[in-house]
């Protein structure tokens, strides 16, 4: 991991010439080629990432654990934003979790059951990445319209 010396974070960071660095999701059916990747570990790395596009160009697009097959990881010239370095499960209310997009869904589904809770859906990818079906669940039809749905702030539990 190389540290951007242009910025006083502490997010790592890897930079690339113009020809980027190759970044596959999980199956290897998607490959992008990001100038920059950020590892960001608080949410004033993001503000950072956000705000200086002449350290982090765009497009700027959030992984997780790299399970989507859409092109919704894509940036291929830009800035891909590792989510995995927040992983902080902030709140467990009687029918919602509030975490970070990099926490593990089987972690988070471990602490559900610690309350005698659980996700309403459980899928067997436990190293998917809260992000991860938010950022899939908006996708385009052929069409290029777009399906409509939008991610939740908060996932729902179930008791």
């Amino acid at each position: 991991m190389i540290h951007n010396d242009r910025l006083a974070v502490d997010a790592g960071v890897l930079e690339a010439g113009a020809v980027g660095i190759p970044v596959e999701n999980w199956e290897r059916s998607r490959t992008t080629h990001p100038r920059v990747v950020a590892y960001p570990t608080r949410v004033e790395d993001i503000v950072q990432i956000l705000t200086r596009p002449d350290c982090y160009p765009s497009p700027v697009r959030a992984i997780g654990s790299t399970h989507s097959t859409t092109g919704c990881g894509v940036a291929d010239g830009g800035t891909l934003v590792d989510m995995t370095g927040m992983c902080r499960i902030i709140g467990i209310g009687n029918d919602t979790v509030t975490a970070e997009a990099g926490a593990l869904y089987i972690d988070v589904a471990d602490a559900l059951r610690r309350r005698n809770l659980q996700f309403f859906v459980n899928v067997e990818i436990g190293n998917l990445t809260l992000a991860a079906p938010p950022a899939a669940a908006r996708r385009k039809h052929r069409s290029g319209a777009s399906s409509g749905r939008s991610a939740p702030t908060s996932w729902p539990s179930s008791s």
